[in-house]
């Protein structure tokens, strides 16, 4: 089953309670609020997603909370490219240029039979009605050791982080190779046989037009992914950025906002060694004080100078 692409700049993504782990957050997670390398190195962003209507009924269950833009860019494109085909048959008809039009036709066919393939719809899982979800927040840390810590309910973590990304394809592998492969790859030979064979003027109205359209579509492909789809339920709000210049002082701050300990060692962000466990336990007692109370680095340095003396 194909799958929707992972971002590598993220190592791990585990929830608070250490729960469910992956290895990052999936396409659309991304999309709504990136990975924070933005940020910087160690740094630590605190985020906020909510539902817009926190009473949601039944209808607002059946309803995807995640929307392909009908004005996206490929969208857009599709649609020009629509017209401009209408328009070259046209002109093509009128100067009486019959192998001109037969291509445009078989031409304008190929597009939708190599792509039909593609066509995938998304799965959601459903959501609690009401405001029957418990708290799920999450953490992800990234390559450059840069965390952001989500506050948002288990069914927003579900949709966002943990649920398995399944696009369901309107064509089994067979059929797509059938009618994109073999239909498709042969109504694109014969039109560009035909392109070959008609008038001057229509060789340079089709070299031009199909020129600009693929520099259409290549611009589309460096475009934000967000301006293709919509977050309509959710609203999401940045709480505030860290920096800090030490892993420790990063781990620490990611660890006061979350309120847990838990995800640590689930998301592999600490040396598995006697001194590290008891920081963590240090850390643990000290997340409802101010953040600044407590040094990380200063207790990290004490407990391994105490590790030294019991040894030596």
């Amino acid at each position: 089953m194909k799958r929707m692409p992972l971002e590598d700049d993220v190592l791990t993504c585990v929830s608070t309670d250490s729960v469910n782990e992956r290895a990052g957050p999936d396409y659309f997670a991304t999309i709504l609020h990136g990975t924070g390398m933005e940020e910087g190195p160690f740094s630590v962003r605190e985020v906020t997603i909510k539902w817009k209507d926190p009473d949601r009924g039944e209808e607002d269950r059946s309803t995807p909370a995640i929307k392909s833009r009908r004005l996206g860019p490929m969208s857009v494109i599709a649609v020009l490219s629509s017209l401009v085909s209408v328009s070259l048959l046209i002109w093509a008809a009128l100067i009486r240029d019959g192998v001109a039009v037969i291509g445009i036709i078989a031409m304008s066919f190929t597009a939708p039979l190599l792509c039909a393939g593609s066509r995938y719809q998304l799965q959601f899982p459903r959501w609690s009605p009401g405001n029957e979800a418990a708290p799920g927040d999450v953490v992800f840390r990234t390559r450059d050791g840069a965390f952001t810590v989500v506050h948002c309910d288990v069914d927003i973590a579900r949709l966002l982080y943990f649920a398995p990304e399944a696009p369901e394809y309107s064509m089994n592998l067979y059929t797509n190779r059938l009618s994109g492969g073999v239909v498709g790859g042969l109504m694109l030979i014969v039109s560009i046989t035909l392109f070959g064979n008609c008038s001057w003027t229509m060789q340079a109205a089709l070299a031009v037009t199909y020129a600009l359209l693929n520099v259409a579509y290549w611009v589309s492909a460096i475009l934000l992914e967000r301006h293709s789809w919509r977050f309509d339920k959710l609203t999401i709000t940045k709480e505030q950025v860290i920096k800090t210049d030490k892993s420790t002082a990063a781990l620490w701050f990611a660890i006061h906002k979350s309120r847990s300990t838990n995800w640590v060692k689930a998301g592999r962000a600490n040396p598995d060694t006697s001194a590290w466990n008891q920081w963590l336990k240090d850390a643990e007692q000290h997340t409802y004080q101010p953040a600044e109370m407590w040094d990380p680095a200063r207790a990290l340095r004490d407990l391994y100078r105490s590790e030294l003396s019991m040894v030596f």
